[in-house]
């Protein structure tokens, strides 16, 4: 059901039918389907979130509002929308943020809030600072999982994971201020940084980076170089080498973004000057993302 969502989500996006099978039908897709988890679904919310925000701040809100459900992976959307000067995306996130909320509490009472707080945030605090190896953290992807891998102390694992996130931070600004960059491609360039501005997440969380990997290579006639190859298939083998304590998807993450950057530099220099709207592609421009 989650892949069908994010399914009709790139279709209504105006992807054409190969973007959306390769991100569906895609070893990240395996990994959460095994797991049972909903990364498809965290896919769909964030690329609706910034897919939408240049031409429907509304809908990009939304989005935006209901990834609260997972919020490490809206770490980045308020450098985005802010860099767009998009008041009312941010409007209509917190609100829809606010009203997800309240409409929990009205459903399982007030108190799940409270333990919310009192209960489940000291055990993820747990699994996130449990010390390696531990189970779970062959199956993580951040820059902080990392680091705890490779044996570093919780302060400084903590400190490079602050480092990592200011980074994203900056990157993603930079890029969306840039009026001439094409959406697709800025979503796909965002992806990668959300994972590595974040400290918890997990390879089946990994869904968004096979659509953002699809996007890139679609932008380059489906000419798949080794890097986008490598971001495609890795959240289906990162878990192996996770269990022999080599956490590496930080630097696949790192890897795709910059060919991701690369990417949107050549096509703003391909567009020419003429492009200065972050307008919705359309199917006489954009013939290889959009049917």
């Amino acid at each position: 059901g989650t892949a069908a969502v994010l399914f009709a989500t790139l279709r209504r996006a105006g992807f054409g039918l190969s973007i959306a099978i390769a991100g569906v039908l895609s070893p990240a897709m395996l990994t959460n389907v095994i797991f049972g988890q909903n990364g498809a679904l965290t896919a769909a919310l964030l690329f609706a979130a910034l897919l939408f925000a240049p031409t429907r701040p509304a809908t990009a809100g939304v989005g935006a509002g209901l990834l609260i459900l997972k919020p490490q992976f809206g770490i980045l959307l308020p450098a985005v929308f802010l860099a767009l000067r998009s008041w009312r995306t941010i409007a209509v996130a917190i609100t829809a943020a606010v009203g997800l909320g309240l409409l929990t509490a009205a459903a399982f009472g007030f108190d799940s809030w409270v333990l919310f707080w009192t209960h489940t945030r000291p055990l993820m605090v747990s699994v996130l600072e449990a010390p390696w190896p531990s189970g779970h953290l062959a199956n993580g992807v951040t820059v902080f999982f990392m680091a705890r891998a490779f044996g570093v102390a919780l302060p400084i694992a903590y400190a490079l994971q602050g480092l990592a996130t200011l980074c994203a931070v900056a990157l993603a600004v930079r890029a969306w201020r840039n009026p001439a960059f094409d959406p697709a491609l800025l979503a796909a360039f965002t992806v990668p940084l959300v994972f590595l501005a974040t400290p918890y997440a997990y390879t089946y969380d990994l869904v968004a980076l096979a659509v953002a990997t699809a996007i890139v290579t679609a932008k380059r006639n489906w000419r798949f170089g080794p890097m986008t190859m490598l971001a495609w298939f890795w959240p289906g083998v990162s878990s192996f080498f996770g269990s022999m304590g080599w956490l590496l998807t930080p630097f696949v993450l790192a890897g795709f973004a910059a060919v991701a950057w690369s990417e949107l530099r050549r096509d703003s220099a391909r567009q020419g000057p003429a492009q200065t709207s972050l307008g919705p592609p359309t199917t006489e421009t954009q013939p290889i993302l959009f049917s």
